[in-house]
């Protein structure tokens, strides 16, 4: 249901965005307003947490806020052996998710010369092909298939999809790939949350979202920071290397993975 929700705001805010992003459709649009919408948004979202939002947290437990917390959580996840395998796969899943998404729509005005409006409709219709998928296929899935089982296969499927995506000429082409891949991301990225959460008890589970997070947010640098020189090389580099790492991600996950017994409290302390 989060996944639905995630595919949901995907269809609404790429297309909102791209909207508010076309000066031709009302004179004071420009690429400034979509990052406004953002600010009222946020805040927002930060009111109802505080006011509506109730506190999940069982075992409540005195810590000082670290600002160096994030990088403490990448130490202890890929140093701990009983969880530094999955954490390596959502890492490169995330890195290669990543490239494609935030590379894909420079490819697009590079080879077919999109405009923000057409990159925000592209990018909804992927959105509303997730939400589809976490919403009518996943769920039907996962009562009769295990987590492990799913992105056995829906990895090594997104992978192949990525290097069709270069082949079209004509952009309609795109339309016809683009449902594969929010299907098989769909499928792949609950699925990897779901057992990410499922390996720690009712103490330790915030510990282990806490250091997915952080992963997370580490992966999604990456990308910037190395499509941009390879844009220079070569437009279909980053959705290559989408497809290279979501492949890397596939092999660990099928040749090592083992989903180990659920980690307890006392993480933290084994892993430092």
């Amino acid at each position: 249901m989060i996944g639905m929700a995630f595919g949901l705001g995907f269809v609404i805010g790429p297309y909102i965005g791209g909207k508010l992003s076309d000066p031709t459709i009302v004179s004071w649009f420009s690429f400034d307003t979509p990052f406004w919408l953002a600010v009222i948004l946020t805040a927002i979202n930060l009111i109802l947490v505080i006011r509506l939002f109730p506190e999940t947290l069982k075992y409540k437990k005195e810590g000082k806020i670290d600002i160096f917390a994030g990088f403490k959580n990448i130490n202890k996840a890929f140093h701990n052996e009983k969880i530094r395998t999955i954490f390596i796969v959502i890492f490169l899943l995330t890195i290669g998710f990543n490239f494609f998404t935030q590379f894909f729509q420079v490819f697009l005005i590079d080879k077919y010369q999109f405009t923000p409006s057409q990159i925000g409709d592209l990018f909804a219709y992927m959105g509303l092909w997730i939400a589809i998928t976490q919403g009518a296929i996943l769920r039907p899935l996962s009562k009769k298939f295990s987590p492990e089982s799913i992105m056995s296969l829906s990895i090594i499927l997104l992978a192949l999809v990525f290097p069709i995506l270069l082949l079209p000429d004509k952009a309609i082409w795109i339309y016809a790939i683009i449902p594969f891949i929010a299907i098989f991301q769909g499928l792949t990225q609950p699925n990897g949350a779901a057992i990410v959460s499922g390996l720690g008890d009712a103490k330790s589970q915030g510990d282990i979202l806490g250091m997915n997070q952080s992963i997370v947010s580490l992966a999604q640098a990456i990308p910037p920071i190395l499509a941009g020189f390879l844009t220079t090389i070569s437009m279909n580099l980053p959705t290559l290397f989408a497809a290279g790492t979501t492949f890397m991600a596939w092999v660990i996950f099928i040749l090592v993975f083992k989903r180990p017994v659920k980690v307890q409290t006392h993480l933290a302390t084994e892993s430092t």
